[in-house]
């Protein structure tokens, strides 16, 4: 966790104390802790169970707990939230940042929504969240807050966050010059689901 959070900084992608990283495993979570900051140490790290967010050890844990039992509990391995400034940038002027790059599609399954704000650390995002998980999504924007993604290892919610982030830059360039971006051509959106 420390070293993902870290990881997050030097990208650019968490400043100060915002954003999180949880990760399940044998029923614990590990996740940062609330007022964490990259550079954090592994002992700082804030532990859980999965079944009842019973802390076990650690940091006190991020008010976004709720959220994150709840994508773990439905079957993520790992989730990452991040204040990523293009992707919650796109999050205040759209609801759907469309496949315009195949690292979506590798990354993220496909386009990304965004769902309306909830306030922080409340069930009614971690059930806003959820549908998008349900729906066979990997990430989701809350508007007003930020990016939120998942996957079965760190390693793919960490790129699924770094693909997000790269779609909603490369858009909002695009949209900055004047253009409409375009989008990938279906056939290549099936071609990649397929690999």
């Amino acid at each position: 966790m420390a070293a993902a959070y870290a990881e997050l900084g030097r990208g650019g992608l968490v400043t100060g104390a915002t954003g999180n990283v949880s990760a399940a495993g044998d029923g614990i979570v590990a996740i940062t802790p609330t007022g964490g900051r990259p550079g954090l140490t592994a002992d700082e790290v804030a532990v859980v169970r999965l079944v009842d967010g019973a802390h076990l050890g650690g940091g006190a844990t991020s008010s976004e707990l709720p959220t994150h039992l709840g994508l773990l509990r439905a079957g993520a391995l790992a989730v990452v939230h991040s204040h990523a400034p293009h992707a919650t940038t796109f999050g205040l002027i759209a609801d759907r940042l469309p496949v315009i790059l195949a690292e979506q599609v590798i990354d993220l399954g496909g386009g990304t929504r965004v769902v309306p704000y909830q306030g922080t650390g409340t069930q009614e995002m971690a059930s806003a969240l959820a549908e998008r998980q349900a729906a066979g999504e990997r990430g989701a924007i809350v508007r007003n807050h930020g990016p939120v993604t998942w996957g079965a290892t760190l390693e793919r919610a960490l790129a699924a966050t770094y693909a997000l982030e790269e779609a909603a830059r490369a858009w909002l360039l695009a949209r900055a010059a004047g253009a409409e971006p375009m989008r990938l051509p279906d056939a290549e959106i099936e071609r990649l689901r397929a690999r």
